[in-house]
Formats: structure tokens, C-alpha cells, sequence
């Protein structure tokens, strides 16, 4: 029984066992020991002075304030830019149109004549203004498209009326002196028919190369009227030389009379016309006008 672990005092066993029990929880029991606390030395320090007095780079701080002020002022300035221009553009096309407006002004006053009324330097200085103040309409940006198109028109206007007057002072100016009568001599005794066929052939020349020359479009009614005048240069020569052969002065006067006729009524012609294109120039000027109006308003 001693050997299987049997005993038969119960005080034996039990003391076996106890002992046991207290060397098993002596070897698994750990002995706490004691260590340093971290915070014994601890005091609290003011460290709010050190941070502002030591820790902060004030001429770092103070230029990347100024940089930023800067940045900003620039952004500022390039935000104000496009209106500035557009205001400065604006102000300048204002003022080219008030410069133009007293020309016209004076044309229109005067009358459209160059020979009569002197306006040739009126002129050059409306064709220069009207072209400076179409540049500056087509500089201007989008937000002033209403001011762009009325100087636009002012523009063209002023140029159209100007070179209607042009047109019209050129071609009277080219066409007067060939309308004027000529001096042929109507009595047979004073001039060979020899003299007589070359003066006549000599003027007819001159008159057909002029009216040759005149330009299409610019006084139709006027250009048939010569047309026609042309035509009949021929015929009147041979009359005039068959009546200067035939020792008639009645007859020879009369073919001048004849020739002297139809350049009057090429002349009439001429002055309607150019009646027509001073009228139309006029228009031209007076909307250049109103449209200034608009635009100084």
C-alpha cells in the first residue's frame, strides 16, 4: 500500500500534501520589486516666453508677410487692368471722335465744293480722323462692342462721304474745261479749211480722250451725255468744214451753235450730278454726325 501511495495515517498525507503546496506557490509566485517613479524630479516650466522670444524667425515671419501683401497688391492691379484699358481705350476713341466732329461740321457748312468752297484740306483731315478712330474701334474689347460698332460707323461714313465729294470735285474738275465752247472761227475768209480741220480735229482729240478717260460708274447719266457728244463730233466737223467750203458764215455759225448746244447740255448734266453726289455725301456726314452724338453722350 506504501508503495501504490496508500497510507494508513491520515496526518502523513496531509502534511506531504501542504508541503507541496507551499513550495509550488513559492516558485510560481514573482516577488514585486520596487522601481524609480519618472516624474519625482518633474517640475513644470513657463515655456510660452521661450516660444515667442526663441523659437520664432521674425524676419522669416516678416518677409513672407511682405511677399504675401505683394502677391496680393499684384493680383489686385492685374484684376484692375483690363478695365483700365478698356477705359483708357474708350476715353481715346471719344476724343477722336470730337476732333472729327468740327470738320464735318465745317464741310457741311461750307459746301461740298473744292473749287468753290476750298474743303480739300477739310477733307484729308476727315479721311485721316475717320481712319484712326476705325483702328481704335477695332482695338477695343468685347465688353465695349456697342462703342466699337458706332465708331465703326462713324468711320465708314465719314469715308464714304468724303470720297463721294472727292469723286465728284475730280470728275467736274476733268470734264469742265473740255465743256467749255470752243473759239472756232465761223467766217470762211479769215482762216484756210486747211487751219480750220486741224483746230477742230485738234479739240475733238482732247475731248474724246478726256471723256475716255473719265471713270465708270461715278456720273452715269453724265458719262452717256458725253458718250453721245462723241458720237456726233464727226458729223458736226464734216458740217463745218463743208459749210466753211461752201464760203456759208450763216450755216458755219450755226454748226458751232450746234456744237456749243450739246456741250450745254453735257454741263447741265454735270452739275445735276454732281448735285446728286454732294447730296449723298451729305447724308453720309450727317449720320457720321448723329453717330458722334451717340457715342460723346
Amino acid at each position: 500500500m506504501e508503495t501504490l501511495g496508500f497510507f494508513d495515517s491520515p496526518s502523513t498525507g496531509g502534511s506531504w500534501t501542504t508541503a507541496n503546496t507551499a513550495a509550488a506557490v513559492s516558485s510560481t509566485t514573482a516577488v514585486a520589486t520596487p522601481s524609480d517613479d519618472p516624474f519625482t524630479d518633474w517640475t513644470p516650466n513657463d515655456v510660452g516666453q521661450k516660444l515667442v522670444t526663441n523659437n520664432i524667425r521674425w524676419g522669416l515671419l516678416i518677409g513672407m508677410l511682405l511677399i504675401a501683401v505683394g502677391l496680393a497688391g499684384a493680383g489686385y492691379w492685374i484684376y484692375q487692368q483690363p478695365g483700365q484699358a478698356s477705359q483708357a481705350a474708350q476715353d481715346e476713341l471719344t476724343a477722336n471722335a470730337a476732333i472729327l466732329k468740327p470738320t464735318l461740321e465745317s464741310v457741311m457748312a461750307t459746301g461740298l465744293s473744292t473749287a468753290e468752297g476750298g474743303i480739300t484740306k477739310e477733307l484729308r483731315l476727315i479721311n485721316a480722323d475717320a481712319r484712326s478712330l476705325f483702328n481704335l474701334s477695332g482695338a477695343l474689347p468685347e465688353s465695349l462692342s456697342d462703342e466699337r460698332s458706332i465708331a465703326a460707323a462713324i468711320a465708314s461714313q465719314a469715308l464714304e462721304g468724303s470720297r463721294l465729294v472727292n469723286d465728284a470735285n475730280a470728275y467736274r474738275s476733268a470734264v469742265i474745261p473740255i465743256l467749255a465752247a470752243p473759239e472756232f472761227e465761223t467766217d470762211p475768209a479769215l482762216i484756210a479749211l486747211d487751219d480750220a480741220a486741224v483746230s477742230f480735229g485738234s479739240w475733238q482729240a482732247r475731248f474724246k480722250a478726256v471723256t475716255a478717260a473719265l471713270p465708270a460708274g461715278t456720273m452715269t447719266a453724265l458719262g452717256e451725255e458725253l458718250t453721245l457728244t462723241t458720237e456726233g463730233l464727226n458729223g458736226l466737223q464734216s458740217e463745218y468744214l463743208d459749210a466753211l467750203r461752201s464760203n456759208d458764215r450763216g450755216e458755219t455759225a450755226k454748226v458751232i451753235e450746234e456744237l456749243v448746244t450739246r456741250l450745254e447740255r453735257a454741263e447741265i448734266v454735270l452739275e445735276t450730278e454732281f448735285e446728286t453726289m454732294s447730296e449723298r455725301a451729305r447724308l453720309q456726314f450727317s449720320g457720321a454726325l448723329e453717330a458722334i452724338e451717340l457715342l460723346l453722350d
